[in-house]
């Protein structure tokens, strides 16, 4: 099962899609606002999007891991950020 983390310093999402095996050894950009992370049998575990304010582009990523990140994120898409009022 697939979870997400939220780092709101750097309005970031981390996304692991499957249990790393053997643990993480890394990652490679896809663009400027995306990485792929592997395990150390050479599997992408995990997926990171930068400035998700702008919302995430699954495009380029394969259709079983856009799944899996589809429905890690699912619960909380329809989350909103609310301010009191000044």
């Amino acid at each position: 099962m697939a979870f997400i983390t939220y780092d709101s310093e750097v309005d970031a999402v981390f996304v692991q899609i499957r249990k790393p095996v053997g643990g993480e050894r890394g990652g490679e950009s896809i663009d400027e606002w995306r990485h792929r992370h592997y395990d150390h049998a050479g599997n992408v575990c995990a997926y990171e999007f930068l400035f998700v304010d702008r919302g995430i582009s699954l495009d380029g990523i394969p259709a079983e891991d856009a799944a899996l990140i589809r429905e890690a994120i699912e619960p909380v898409k329809r989350l909103a950020i609310t301010r009191p009022p000044p």
